[in-house]
């Protein structure tokens, strides 16, 4: 460390100078307090996915807002391959990269599904949060895609190996094959994805007739099986449909199962949606109240009612959609209880496609100014405000005296 000799100021007052040899960087050249833990490479096999734990700081002095923006982009073609706001992300991994980690926590972890050849290469994470931005550029996160194991040769198959949708939703199953380049598909394949399970059902064929009833219509064979694409959809998911499927195609002497690259379906219960917030109210006060849907694909995505709650003033209703296209619906209403509505119930209902689910509030309405009354000044009161009611009977009409629940109805004379 080195040292300036102190000078004496005209004044009298001693100024000393020291040169600190403070640190500004830290490992790999990091500024100090912010720093990422992660893996520095990642191998992933074509077609697969893969999880990638991800954690970062800042420092002590700073804070992350809740709707700070987290992101991994490419280095070298600056593409955003994952980020928190949908809006951001490429075209070429949206649906295939996530960010799965809560970043305003400090969780920058994200995922790869489907990989494809192209998605080889180096990434870095940034995060930007009002005028609080930083890239983590010192570190490099390397993918790299690997060729597929376990098929035949020249016959591939690139498709998540397992999919999760809700009953009564719909979900998009994206889905590429090959096939040996000596030989040549017609317009007139026949692809289908059937359930090796139940031999004779067909859940869904470019040739209507194999489709199984239970199926037609809701599972659809969307891609263009000679370019390829064996991509498919469900819709109005049921507990049936769950199990294990597997693509087949047909053409004339081309007859081939893509067995090792079977699809898991799962189907979950329909989740209820969520009202907030919830407590007390304050009578004469307005409040703001939302319900929140479930996330459901584009197809299939939620419309929002409310009942039970007489003059509504104010109803909002929109969506928003995430980084892999599933669109979650709104609805905020605004309104003024009163005392009357105390333990009366308030129901939102999503409605999605062929199912609805619904969840309920009741509200505690207090009062907005505490009503004290003591029997020994009921009839002082009521004689100057124009009531005489006999005190013995009232008696039996005071109900819930407490401080918050203080509304009286008296009951006219006969």
């Amino acid at each position: 460390m080195g040292h300036i000799q102190p000078q004496i100021c005209q004044h009298g007052f001693v100024v000393v100078f020291l040169l600190l040899s403070l640190p500004w960087k830290g490992a790999d050249c990091q500024l100090e307090g912010y720093r990422l833990n992660a893996q520095r490479s990642v191998s992933v096999e074509s077609c697969l996915c893969v999880e990638i734990p991800c954690t970062f700081t800042i420092p002590l002095y700073r804070t992350l807002s809740t709707s700070v923006t987290g992101m991994w982009r490419r280095t070298d073609i600056s593409d955003i391959v994952a980020s928190t706001d949908a809006s951001k992300v490429s075209q070429r991994t949206k649906g295939r990269f996530t960010l799965t980690g809560k970043v305003h926590k400090g969780d920058c972890s994200f995922s790869i599904s489907n990989a494809q050849p192209e998605d080889q290469g180096e990434y870095v994470f940034q995060f930007e949060d009002g005028d609080h931005k930083y890239s983590y550029s010192s570190y490099k996160l390397n993918v790299i895609v690997t060729k597929a194991d376990s098929q035949t040769p020249s016959y591939t198959l690139c498709a998540q190996r397992s999919v999760s949708v809700e009953s009564g939703l719909c979900v998009e199953i994206p889905c590429t094959f090959t096939f040996p380049s000596y030989r040549n598909l017609s317009t007139s394949v026949t692809g289908m994805w059937s359930r090796p399970d139940i031999s004779d059902i067909v859940a869904a064929s470019t040739d209507a007739s194999k489709v199984s009833e239970r199926t037609k219509g809701r599972f659809t064979l969307t891609g263009k099986v000679h370019e390829g694409d064996c991509s498919f959809s469900i819709s109005k998911a049921q507990p049936e449909d769950q199990g294990t499927y597997v693509f087949r195609i047909e053409d004339g002497d081309i007859r081939y199962s893509y067995m090792w690259n079977k699809l898991n379906v799962t189907v979950t219960n329909l989740p209820e949606p969520t009202i907030s917030p919830v407590g007390k109210l304050i009578a004469g006060k307005q409040i703001t109240l939302t319900c929140t849907s479930h996330p459901a694909s584009q197809g299939c995505k939620g419309i929002i009612t409310w009942e039970g709650r007489r003059n509504i003033e104010n109803t909002t209703n929109y969506e928003r959609k995430d980084e892999a296209g599933k669109i979650t619906s709104i609805s905020v209403i605004r309104f003024t209880p009163s005392q009357r509505d105390h333990k009366s119930s308030l129901t939102c209902t999503v409605t999605y496609s062929g199912v609805s689910t619904n969840s309920s509030i009741t509200l505690d309405v207090e009062c907005k100014f505490p009503l004290f009354l003591f029997l020994t000044d009921i009839k002082y009161l009521l004689t100057h405000i124009g009531f005489i009611y006999p005190l013995h009977l009232l008696r039996h009409r005071i109900v819930n005296l407490s401080y918050f629940h203080c509304c009286i109805t008296l009951p006219k004379d006969n």
